[in-house]
């Protein structure tokens, strides 16, 4: 296990080694103006620096709050804001070590969770939401919810991936609490949790490299110890499949329906978990890309937006785009419209989230 405590960068001025793009350390801006990571659109991880940015859906105030590389040497595999919008958080991780790092919007403060399960120290796969569940949960009824193996049955075929939520803490070390048991040979490699936190939408495998998986919706609740558990289990894998295979990666739970973005052999759909059904194929050549380029979508706090990445062998497309999202009126089906794309040069860039607490101008 890895843990490592900073001093409170906050009392010292910003770290330009960190934060380079910072107005104190010659990055633009008015020093005396309004912080321009005060109220982002939103944050990404690139993976060609290790490094967590903010942005405008606009384009503008991008801002270098935190860099793996100048801090800790591990690698940021995703992250999410907060509900409130008041901290992000991140997984950074080896490939045998892992911690889910907690820090203020500027990248100062930063907390380290190492998620440990009845004395054994999880390895995360991936951090997958953030939310508020039902309030009668023992303690906190904030609580991450993320994919994670113990230590040393993290890889390999009969490696298991399971469920785990858990309550931000103080660091270093917090327990989890597992929610599915897979056993070896299976795992699950996605999830979705919904707006409430109550239900969770897991890709799951039954033969991990062997056949494709199902897609389950689990319902929660809470147990007679006070934490959360699986009180009911369906199988919504869709019917109808618009690809060749059934592998959804980046799943996103919409903010105000049961409609679930996700990615499939890099093309985006999007699937009613109530009905099965798929609305519609948001396919990149369609809105004028290369088919197969779309990654990371992601929701507006009110659905009416989508944010998304562009990697693509061409590289002059690479970035991230902002569309308008809604039900288009000749073909009743989703279609994004006003796409415009606000970053260039940006290389593998990895995980977008959308402030909670954004609201269209």
């Amino acid at each position: 296990m890895l843990v490592l405590a900073f001093a409170n960068p906050s009392l010292a001025g910003p770290d330009c080694n960190r934060k380079p793009d910072h107005p104190s350390c010659g990055g633009g801006g008015d020093p005396g103006g309004e912080d321009p990571t005060a109220n982002p659109a939103l944050a990404f991880t690139t993976g060609s620096d290790d490094s967590i940015k903010l942005i405008d859906v606009d384009g503008s105030n991008l801002n270098q709050i935190f860099s793996n590389k100048v801090e800790r040497g591990l690698w940021i595999w995703s992250l999410h804001w907060s509900p409130d919008g008041s901290q992000i958080a991140f997984l950074e991780r080896t490939d045998q070590d892992g911690t889910i790092t907690i820090v203020d919007p500027d990248g100062n403060n930063p907390v380290f969770n190492q998620p440990n399960f009845e004395g054994n120290d999880l390895l995360p796969q991936k951090l997958f939401e953030w939310r508020n569940v039902d309030p009668s949960v023992n303690g906190s009824p904030i609580r991450f919810f993320f994919l994670a193996a113990p230590i040393g049955n993290n890889s390999g075929h009969s490696a298991y991936w399971d469920i785990y939520t858990m309550e931000p803490g103080s660091g270093p070390v917090q327990n989890a609490h597992r929610l599915t048991a897979s056993g070896t040979g299976a795992r699950i490699t996605n999830i979705a949790v919904s707006p409430d936190g109550m239900r969770i939408a897991a890709v799951y495998h039954f033969d991990y490299g062997n056949a494709d998986p199902d897609l389950l919706l689990y319902q929660l609740g809470v147990g007679v110890d006070g934490e959360l558990m699986i009180t009911g289990t369906s199988n919504i894998t869709p019917s109808t499949i618009p690809s060749e295979r059934f592998r959804p990666y980046n799943m996103m739970w919409a903010n105000t329906s049961d409609t679930i973005l996700y990615t499939n052999d890099n093309d985006v759909f999007a699937l009613d978990i109530l009905n099965g059904s798929h609305v519609t194929q948001l396919e990149g050549g369609a809105i004028g890309l290369d088919i197969g380029c779309i990654r990371s979508p992601v929701w507006s706090p009110d659905d009416s937006k989508l944010a998304f990445d562009v990697q693509c062998w061409n590289k002059s497309q690479e970035g991230i785009r902002i569309a308008d999202i809604g039900i288009d009126p000749i073909t009743g089906e989703l279609a994004l419209t006003n796409i415009v794309q606000i970053t260039t040069g940006i290389d593998n860039l990895a995980v977008i989230d959308w402030s909670p607490t954004w609201a269209a101008p």
